[in-house]
């Protein structure tokens, strides 16, 4: 079901993504405010508006305009059966400096409305995007150093789930 607006992409067919991007696990601002964040946290939703892809940027302390994201976002549906999201983030975009072995928080989850349902149905990936954004519970994403012409990849704080319907 696409979204009625881009405010509201969340409540309907949706992929959210949050992003510590210097990997600290930790936020500047106090409790009281909007949470454990730092200028280096991200968290975006993409999806679908009966005009077209959109982008909404609910986490950043530095605001970042969804139409800087747009032309960086592809959001189709081959069939009925399921929504593909491609999307190309600019680096450039977040505060992070590279290193040797630079560490990332990295956390997905799918927002699925049928047709119909008063309410969408969430699938997170980890902790860190249940009910919000805690940087503290993304899980970590390490990127190695590189042999020639490869990068590895170590996943850390995995967390496995099983659906109804089989993964495409």
């Amino acid at each position: 079901v696409p979204a009625p607006d881009e405010n509201r992409l969340w409540a309907a067919d949706s992929l959210e993504v949050g992003i510590d991007a210097a990997g600290d696990r930790s936020g500047s601002l106090p409790p009281e405010t909007s949470g454990p964040i730092a200028d280096d946290d991200y968290k975006f939703i993409f999806g679908l508006l009966d005009s077209g892809p959109a982008v909404n940027v609910l986490v950043a302390e530095e605001k970042i305009h969804s139409a800087a994201l747009l032309p960086h976002v592809r959001v189709f549906r081959p069939s009925a059966e399921g929504t593909v999201y491609e999307i190309d983030l600019p680096w450039s975009l977040l505060k992070v400096s590279g290193g040797s072995r630079p560490t990332l928080g990295l956390d997905f989850q799918v927002n699925d409305r049928n047709a119909g349902a008063s309410e969408k149905t969430a699938y997170p990936w980890g902790a860190g995007l249940k009910g919000g954004f805690v940087a503290a519970k993304l899980p970590s994403l390490t990127l190695g150093a590189p042999p020639i012409g490869f990068t590895a990849l170590a996943w850390t704080d995995l967390l496995v789930w099983s659906s109804h319907a089989p993964l495409k």
